[in-house]
């Protein structure tokens, strides 16, 4: 985690169109290189540092980017990768704060750009507003996620010689997966947006874009069957936090790593619909279409409905989902 806050650095958004097909190539050459090898981490630490190195935001001359040059700079870097991995970009001066007000019409503008309107306009509608940098901040954000507690019996590690069969999706499944992600969604730790991931599979791509799909597919599988290193795991499967002023505390918005994302996507679609049928009576959170608006609305008519001597009464746990014993979850599983 360190050496990618290091290397870490501002991503082009989009992958130009001239750098597709070099790109996906790229990047199917650095998965293909993991299944190979899943126990080699230099080969998980190219994977992890790609979007640093090839998809860093050019310096800008006159405060302009030159937009010509922008594909050819792309190129050369995933022609040089991995043998070269820049260091991260030295930091510039600090830049007077825009107004508030001007912050957050540029933050809108960026939201429509990428085409997530209903983030723009939660954007435009909301209160919330970033934490201040500083030790009270990092003291509520770790509040908020305690230290995990160790187990007296840890989950047992995957046998990978047991012959038990494991969930093995296709391609087509994994298009579908990539192409769920809500347009502007953030990236991780590694700065792999899911947008590159839609870039580099589309059709612009051509060829290169298929075998992409099949190496996204073959790691996505090899993810399913444990196959990710224990001293990667923490990194794979961490987080970037951004803390926002929310209702007068501290809200912590994490963002995980878009490649586990994806598989996480897979594993919950392979089991939503048989799932939903065990936990349709008592509860509404998972595998339920349009839950949320059918609560409310039942939560309007029992009201409406209130009979003298009868309430409704509802419970809010106080930051439940980060206390939650994960361990104990699966043990019970």
């Amino acid at each position: 985690m360190e050496l990618l806050h290091q290397r870490r650095c501002r991503v082009l958004k989009r992958v130009p169109k001239a750098s597709r097909i070099a790109a996906a190539d790229k990047l199917a050459e650095t998965l293909r290189r993991i299944v190979a090898d899943p126990d080699c981490i230099d080969k998980w630490m190219d994977l992890l540092l790609f979007t640093f190195a090839c998809f860093n935001v050019p310096g800008q001359r006159g405060g302009k980017r030159h937009l010509s040059s922008l594909a050819s700079k792309v190129n050369q870097a995933v022609a040089a990768f991995p043998s070269v991995i820049p260091p991260n970009s030295v930091a510039k001066q600090q830049k007077p704060r825009k107004s508030s007000n001007s912050n957050l019409a540029a933050r809108v503008s960026s939201k429509l750009e990428e085409g997530d309107v209903r983030g723009a306009i939660r954007l435009a509608a909301s209160e919330d507003t970033i934490a201040p940098f500083n030790d009270v901040t990092a003291e509520a954000l770790r509040a908020k996620h305690p230290a995990r507690v160790l187990s007296d019996t840890p989950p047992p590690s995957p046998s990978f010689d047991s012959g038990e069969p494991c969930l093995i999706q296709s391609e087509a499944d994994i298009l579908a997966a990539v192409r769920t992600f809500v347009p502007g969604s953030a990236a991780g730790p590694d700065g792999l947006r899911p947008q590159h991931l839609k870039d580099l599979t589309s059709a612009s791509a051509g060829d290169a874009g298929r075998r992409l799909l099949a190496s996204l597919t073959n790691f996505t599988n090899m993810c399913l069957r444990g196959r990710v290193p224990v001293v990667i795991q923490p990194v794979f499967c961490g987080a970037s936090h951004c803390a926002l002023n929310k209702d007068g505390g501290i809200r912590p918005i994490a963002v995980g790593n878009t490649l586990r994302r994806l598989v996480a996507k897979i594993a919950c679609r392979a089991v939503t619909a048989k799932m939903a049928m065990h936990f349709l009576s008592v509860q509404l959170g998972f595998g339920i279409p349009r839950a949320t608006e059918a609560a409310a609305h039942a939560a309007r008519q029992f009201i409406s409905d209130l009979q003298p001597g009868h309430g409704l009464l509802k419970l809010d746990f106080s930051n439940a989902f980060n206390n939650v014993r994960r361990d104990t979850m699966l043990e019970s599983v």
